[in-house]
Formats: structure tokens, C-alpha cells, sequence
């Protein structure tokens, strides 16, 4: 895991630092993927969940999944592709090879997975981030995806950002 002084500064996440940027809010349970050089995609308040940011710099695209769960038990139709931590990563990277981007290209950033409420990682029960982690980096590894950058754990949310046009991520904790 990698302190905060270790991250670009955050004011990518802030809207003066980037004025013509087009930013694009991913809410919890979905993949936003994009090739649009002048967007920068933004998942804000990742506590327990886990938002895996991904950067192909060749074919110049990127990807946030912000996922809440670290499994589904069935295909439910009604849930949003990036619920859990298994269809998240799935439909990211296939959404991500539709902009001709290359597994072995990406660049994968992984942020949040915090202990809120009092919860501690080694609570059976309600050790929710630490699942979320271990989902998250269990189905990268089946894929053969290795994690550049990781901002998990602690006790406190993180918003990040991804430019498209440079891959440049940022993480503010709140």
C-alpha cells in the first residue's frame, strides 16, 4: 500500500486545476469507461467499496469500476454491472477492449476497501473493505493483471480521479 505523499497531488480532483476538462461522475455500481482525451472520470466518497481504475496509454483509454460487493451469488438482471467485485472487473476490462485497449497495456490503479464504522479488517462480519479487496485482487490475478498503484484500507473514504488523456490518477482521503 502506498502512503498519500506517495500519490500525485489531488488537485486534478479539483475543478480550477483542470478547467477545460469534461468531468465525468462514476457512481457506486457502475463502469465508465472513455477515450475522450478531454474527459476526467471521478468516483467520489470510496469507503468500503473499491473503485479499480484502469489506463491503456497506447490506445489512450481509460476506466473506473466503483464496486460495492465482492461477489455475486447469481447473474441477477436488475443489478448494475459494477455491484460486485466478479461482473465489475469482466464488464471493465471487455468495455476497455472495445477502445482497442490491451490487457498487457493497462496500467491498474486499486483505491479504497477502508474499514468504516468502527469495523476492523479482521471482523468476520462486517470486515466488508477487506472482502472487497481480496475479491478485487483475487480476479485481477486470475486475469493476469497486475496492480500498478494500490490507496486501501484505513478508516477513511477517498475520492480519485482519472485524466484520459495522460492516465494521470489522483486521491484525495476525506
Amino acid at each position: 500500500m502506498m502512503g498519500p505523499d506517495a500519490w500525485p497531488t489531488a488537485s486534478l480532483l479539483r475543478r480550477r486545476s483542470c478547467p477545460m476538462a469534461r468531468r465525468v461522475l462514476v457512481e457506486q455500481s457502475q463502469v465508465v469507461v472513455s477515450n475522450n482525451p478531454e474527459e476526467v472520470l471521478e468516483a467520489r466518497g470510496i469507503a468500503s467499496c473499491v473503485a479499480v481504475c484502469v489506463h491503456d496509454a497506447r490506445a489512450r483509454a481509460g476506466g473506473i469500476a466503483y464496486i460495492m460487493m465482492p461477489s455475486s451469488l447469481v447473474e441477477d438482471e436488475g443489478c448494475p454491472a459494477g455491484a460486485f467485485a466478479d461482473r465489475a472487473v469482466r464488464t471493465l476490462m471487455s468495455q476497455m477492449a472495445t477502445k482497442e485497449a490491451s490487457s498487457e497495456n493497462c496500467q491498474i490503479t486499486l483505491v479504497g476497501g477502508a474499514e468504516m464504522l468502527g469495523a476492523t479488517a479482521s471482523d468476520a462480519v462486517s470486515g466488508l473493505g477487506r472482502r472487497n479487496i481480496q475479491a478485487v485482487e483475487s480476479l485481477l490475478r486470475t486475469r493476469r493483471l497486475g496492480v500498478a498503484n494500490r490507496h486501501l484500507g484505513g478508516h477513511r473514504a477517498r475520492d480519485v480521479g482519472l485524466r484520459i488523456a495522460d492516465g494521470q490518477i489522483a486521491v484525495a482521503e476525506r
